[in-house]
């Protein structure tokens, strides 16, 4: 009975000690909320999506901040993330999502030092991928999605890119005969 006792406020104790443990930067809510068919949805972190209220940036800095206090105490940091920045290079070059359309084979890929994925097309004759899609058909701060999707005609191609890190993707279709986007509106 003693040692339940004991072993029951040894960890009531561990538990307050963790609770306090760090001191997180505060982070407001607001109400917000969406109805989508019939059900509304509160999002009390909404305002944190609008990147350029300077509020905003003030709260991604200080949480930067933050980590950055924690992670420079920890040992051994650097060498860790000197090591893990040495393996990341040295990945293969992986090819994945690869698809068969016709005579040709679609896949996507991040080769080594480029740091961005692409999607490519390569004809059954010939040896040289074609890039089709890369995040710079949208523009400088956005990035592929890793799925795209063709057309049941298999004629056109849907490709996915998202802005900065947003949840929402734009979408650009692609004639797979040409290489010229078509809008969409």
């Amino acid at each position: 009975m003693t040692r339940k006792l004991f072993i029951v406020i040894l960890l009531l104790y561990c538990g307050q000690s963790i609770k306090a443990q760090f001191n997180y930067p505060a982070t407001k809510t607001v109400d917000s909320f969406s109805t989508w068919h019939n059900v509304t949805v509160k999002d009390p972190y909404r305002w944190l999506e609008d990147l350029n209220n300077p509020e905003v940036v003030s709260w991604f800095k200080a949480q930067a901040n933050f980590t950055d206090s924690v992670l420079n105490k920890l040992p051994y940091a650097n060498t860790l993330f000197n090591e893990m920045d040495k393996l990341n290079v040295a990945l293969p070059e992986l090819k994945f999502d690869v698809r068969r359309i016709g005579n040709s084979i679609f896949y996507n890929q991040t080769k080594t030092g480029e740091g961005k994925m692409k999607i490519y097309r390569q004809f059954d004759n010939s040896s040289s991928p074609q890039v089709i899609a890369s995040s710079e058909m949208w523009g400088e701060n956005y990035s592929l999605s890793s799925s795209y999707e063709f057309d049941p005609s298999e004629k056109y191609i849907a490709i996915y890119a998202n802005e900065g890190g947003k949840e929402i993707n734009e979408v650009k279709i692609t004639a797979l005969q040409k290489t010229k986007c078509y809008p969409i509106g």
